[in-house]
């Protein structure tokens, strides 16, 4: 059996492209997530405000797990040293009060948790 704690080697492909995103929406079945990507694209030449898609990614279960812990392992990395991110008043969850929108990413995940507390005790009553 090969040894499953040995590092593989990382190559990119010929057409690997890094793109820019500022809106992310996410498509989810039983058996993946699917992450689309897009940018805001303001008013231009008279033409209303839209979000030009540009590309998704579709990842197990398992995989978008592992991406959301690292996710949060950098994002917590960040706010240590630069301070909490502050997230636009317009975008935030429903789970979070406006005034929430500069908590670090510890606290936010309380608030989540505490949403899923309080949403599981109304289901049970």
């Amino acid at each position: 059996m090969a040894d499953e704690t040995k590092q593989v080697p990382i190559r990119q492909a010929d057409e690997f492209s890094t793109r820019y995103a500022n809106h992310v929406i996410y498509e989810a079945t039983v058996f993946d997530l699917t992450t689309v990507f897009g940018e805001y694209v303001g008013q231009r030449g008279g033409e209303s405000a839209y979000v030009e898609q540009h590309s998704s990614i579709t990842v197990s279960w398992p995989e978008a797990k592992i991406a959301a812990l690292f996710m949060l392992i950098n994002i917590s990395a960040h706010e240590e040293k630069h301070g909490p991110v502050k997230i636009p008043v317009q975008v935030l969850p429903p789970f979070l009060k406006p005034e929430q929108a500069g908590l670090n990413m510890e606290a936010m995940i309380q608030a989540l948790l505490q949403f899923g507390d309080n949403e599981a005790q109304k289901e049970e009553e």
